[in-house]
């Protein structure tokens, strides 16, 4: 029966991938199994017989910090050069077998973890990246805006957040298709990429809407100075597929700790920011203000009830006549739609136009 255990044992060593490397109470290789020339690319005879500290390139994987703690089994992660230079993960387990019973030495288990680390790093990326562009995505926006709320806070520093929304992003999908508006989308990705400098990370928030958070701000000036670095990126003409597409941006930006310090605050503001850019036209960078929010709340409300605004009725139609000036002679009249709200009553066109066409709505109160 012994002869067959220890015959299942060297079967078990010889084609095992893991490598076992056997040390003495005085920490000298005393056995070595033969995964360590596939795996590390040296030959076990090599290293019978020497000290732990004498095998350089394996060095760290001896240090007994089973002996330090005093625990009879360790596990640790390294990164380990094999004979040839390349690079490995590697898992070390020791397992001190002074204390067994008929057992002496040190038992090293080392386990190539390399592909594992790249799938680990690859999910990773994948939860912390947006899948077009290969930016940081909103999750990893959020946790380092927090980090970097707490640092600006507590060594009273400015840190800026520049919300970026294309427009009439919608139409270039619904017109050219979808491909057409991801290929821009990366183009646009790579050319806000290329100003930024130390302390300034793009993010891509979702569809069309992208973030820029600058680290170290020393004043509004410094920030309305980046973001006409910003605009003038979309000024240019892109082609794609054959296509020339020109398109604009509007920006909204908030400023810490004036406008907030939370991520939520921050976001929040900016974004108000960003829809009393596109109210004023777009194509422009707006800094929040508080006075901003009784607007925001009320084109809130607005986009909320237009729905609704059609279901009661709440359209009605003024006759604007056109007369021949010489004459004086009716020619016609032009239909001008308007809306009396139940609670901000006479809604100008000016005001729930555009929230209808960001919206879709417009093709129904169209046809109404």
């Amino acid at each position: 029966m012994e002869v067959d255990s220890e015959q299942r044992f060297q079967a078990i060593i010889k084609h095992a991938s893991d490598v076992f490397i056997i040390l003495d109470s005085h920490h000298f290789i005393q056995f070595v199994s033969p995964a360590v020339e596939t795996m590390l690319g040296y030959r076990a005879e090599e290293l019978v017989g020497k000290s732990g500290t004498e095998v350089a390139p394996l060095a760290e994987v001896f240090v007994m910090e089973t002996a330090k703690s005093k625990k009879n089994l360790n596990k640790r992660e390294l990164v380990l050069k094999r004979a040839d230079g390349v690079l490995l993960d590697i898992e070390v387990i020791q397992a001190n077998m002074l204390q067994e019973p008929g057992m002496k030495g040190i038992l090293i288990t080392i386990r190539d973890i390399t592909q594992k680390k790249k799938a680990e790093q690859a999910v990773y990326h994948a939860a912390f990246h947006d899948y077009l562009t290969d930016l940081p995505n909103r999750r990893m926006f959020e946790e380092q805006l927090d980090k970097q709320l707490r640092i600006a806070q507590f060594y009273n520093k400015k840190l800026a957040v520049l919300l970026i929304d294309l427009d009439r992003f919608k139409l270039v999908n619904d017109t050219l298709g979808h491909s057409i508006g991801d290929a821009l989308l990366k183009q646009l990705a790579v050319n806000l990429q290329s100003i930024l400098g130390k302390g300034e990370t793009l993010y891509r928030l979702g569809g069309d809407e992208f973030c820029i958070v600058l680290d170290e701000v020393k004043n509004q000036h410094e920030v309305r100075a980046f973001s006409d670095k910003v605009i003038k990126i979309f000024k240019k003409e892109f082609i794609i597929s054959g296509y020339e597409l020109n398109i604009t941006a509007s920006i909204g930006m908030s400023l810490c700790p004036e406008d907030g310090e939370t991520v939520d605050s921050m976001l929040k503001n900016a974004d108000t920011a960003l829809y009393f850019a596109k109210s004023q036209g777009r194509d422009q960078a707006q800094y929040y203000s508080s006075l901003l929010d009784v607007q925001s709340f009320k084109n809130f409300t607005l986009s909320n009830d237009l729905r609704k605004a059609l279901e009661k009725n709440e359209f009605f139609l003024q006759y604007m006549p056109r007369v021949d000036t010489k004459s004086t002679q009716i020619l016609g009249a032009e239909a001008l739609i308007r809306w009396n709200h139940a609670d901000w009553g006479m809604v100008s066109p000016a005001e729930f136009i555009p929230i209808a066409e960001e919206s879709g709505l417009i093709v129904a109160i169209g046809e109404w």
